[in-house]
């Protein structure tokens, strides 16, 4: 990603964790971990173990070298280890890395960053979350047109649109929580998993003492090819982003010209066009839209790495390399650029009763059937609404006009069967109050969680 994108793409708190520098401290600290964890269990010696700590330091690491030698190895733990090795005294450098394989070190580093990269998401989303739960509780009356495939269906009110919105946002916050648990996990399994080069007691003794001071949980079993937490974690960061993206696709089709019910405050420079003063794109939908078609490629990329062979994958598992950071990078640039969005939208309220009332009582059509449907049963009455809105948009008269025109509906008007009166779209928005009000104290309870 070019430098001048990686503001406008990705957040730079997340960025740092999954920095380079980042993932070799990772691996510093697994290692001088590892060495103390042996030595409190004696099964390497105090000093060695005390030596190794004092070399796993950033300062320790030529990257160029490091560089250049990964692209020869494949990988960059022996590398390390080497650079390690040349500092490291003859006692430490006996017990470096002792009973430990490439992709124990690799995936405990993986753990903690996506660990750390889960807790800038996590707080990102509940600053979201918030300021969706006061817009619904604000709008929970403001009317609007309701959408059925682009087209005007019934009313609703824009607390409800924004309930929905923040609903999928809960259950993405929830995904995401689990999530962090399960790949907040340790791997030490050495060569093929077994614990073979440090025993049955011992082994399980160190693999549990090195998850406790790395602050990790401790699987049951070695996963060095069972990778379903990974996929799980980015698959809940594809569904956080696709959730994300439908705000920003309803918010740029709500912003229109032709519909204006929302826009975004000005800010100098926001949104220019090269060729266009009047113009001001509205950059963090596209940014919300943009990362979710992109995350989605990465989640496909996680679930092919799931399938790896044996005790140790052949070029599967690297898919992981490639897929992990861009999925938490993209993810995180769609929730800054989400909070920035709701910052700075404003809600049109005119404008939408405006759009609403635009179909001269269409959008009632519902309403109507259900009104009439009483006095003539449901198809029938169907029938009548369906025929009186061809008419309406033809002659451009009112839907209501028709129908009170018609001789069968006024005898039932007449003889009191049939009231069409007091149509008032507020008075249409069915169970709307009561499932904004779930809706916030979901929010409210996981909140308090």
């Amino acid at each position: 990603m070019y430098s001048f994108y990686q503001d406008l793409f990705t957040d730079s708190r997340v960025r740092d964790v999954f920095s380079e520098r980042s993932f070799v401290s990772n691996l510093l600290l697994f290692e001088a971990t590892l060495a103390e964890a042996e030595a409190g269990l004696e099964v390497i010696p105090v000093e060695a173990a005390a030596a190794i700590e004092a070399v796993c330091r950033l300062e320790n690491v030529d990257f160029e070298k490091l560089s250049e030698r990964t692209t020869e190895v494949g990988f960059p733990v022996a590398p390390l280890l080497q650079q390690l090795s040349e500092k490291v005294d003859d006692e430490g450098r006996g017990f470096l890395h002792w009973g430990a394989t490439t992709q124990d070190a690799m995936d405990t580093a993986l753990a903690l960053q996506m660990r750390g990269g889960f807790q800038v998401l996590l707080s990102e989303l509940s600053q979201l979350t918030e300021k969706l739960g006061m817009l619904a509780d604000e709008h929970r009356t403001t009317v609007m047109a309701g959408r059925s495939q682009m087209l005007h269906a019934s009313p609703i009110s824009f607390g409800y649109k924004v309930a929905v919105w923040l609903d999928s946002l809960l259950s993405a916050q929830q995904r995401l929580t689990r999530s962090v648990a399960a790949v907040s996990c340790v791997q030490l399994g050495g060569a093929v998993g077994t614990l073979s080069a440090l025993g049955d007691e011992a082994g399980l003794a160190v693999r549990a003492r090195l998850a406790e001071k790395l602050g990790l949980g401790e699987p049951a079993i070695s996963w060095h090819t069972s990778r379903d937490r990974i996929s799980d974690a980015v698959t809940s960061l594809g569904i956080v982003s696709a959730a994300l993206a439908k705000i920003g696709l309803d918010i740029s089709l709500m912003a229109q010209t032709e519909v204006a019910e929302v826009s975004v405050a000005p800010r100098p420079g926001q949104g220019i066009s090269s060729t266009m003063p009047q113009k001001r794109n509205l950059i963090e939908p596209q940014v919300m839209q943009v990362a979710a078609k992109a995350v989605s490629q990465y989640v496909a990329m996680t679930l092919d790495s799931s399938v790896q062979d044996h005790e140790r994958g052949t070029g599967a598992w690297q898919l992981e390399w490639l897929a992990v950071p861009q999925a938490f990078l993209l993810t995180s640039g769609s929730l800054k650029a989400a909070n920035s969005l709701m910052s700075s939208l404003q809600v049109n309220t005119d404008r939408m009763r405006t759009n609403l009332e635009s179909s001269d009582g269409l959008i009632m059509a519902e309403a109507l059937m259900m009104r009439i449907a009483p006095a003539t049963g449901r198809t029938r009455a169907h029938e009548l609404v369906s025929e009186a809105a061809d008419t309406a948009k033809a002659t451009g008269r009112p839907i209501l006009e028709v129908l009170q025109a018609r001789p069968d509906l006024k005898e039932l008007q007449a003889q009191g069967d049939l009231d069409l009166s007091n149509l008032e779209p507020l008075n249409y928005l069915g169970a709307v109050n009561s499932m904004i009000d779930t809706v916030l104290e979901r929010k409210n309870h996981d909140r308090q969680e």
